[in-house]
């Protein structure tokens, strides 16, 4: 990634190449918006990613109206529009929409739910479930 690179593209409104994520987290949750003069319900979409140098990165993050399949689609191709590749594992909830995407766009790639990684992380003593 070019040095400054981050700083720059929030600047000015542009993207930064993505390159190699091995992790890839992603989430939404629903913020209060006003479109058109109405306060309504927007899903902020986002993606962390994990590199190989084991550096945490914001990759993205969206605004759209649900969590529907279709802007899920939309995020995820954008993201390997940039260049994201190399993802091993990818960490969400299983929301529909968000699974159906998933495997449209990033099919080979393993899932791990987000609640088994959390419970992961709070009891490292307890043996997985998987």
């Amino acid at each position: 990634m070019p040095p400054g690179c981050w700083t720059r593209s929030w600047r000015l409104g542009q993207k930064c190449p993505l390159g190699e994520i091995r992790y890839l987290f992603l989430d939404a949750r629903y913020e209060k918006v006003r479109i058109g003069g109405v306060v309504r319900d927007a899903a902020v979409l986002s993606a962390i990613g994990i590199g190989p140098d084991a550096r945490h990165r914001v990759l993205g993050v969206s605004v759209a109206l649900s969590e529907a399949e279709v802007h899920w689609r939309a995020f995820l191709e954008s993201l390997q529009a940039r260049g994201l590749r190399g993802v091993e594992y990818v960490v969400s909830d299983d929301h529909s929409g968000l699974r159906a995407a998933r495997r449209a766009v990033l099919g080979g790639v393993k899932w791990q739910p987000r609640a088994q990684v959390a419970q992961a992380v709070a009891h490292p003593e307890m043996p997985s479930a998987t």
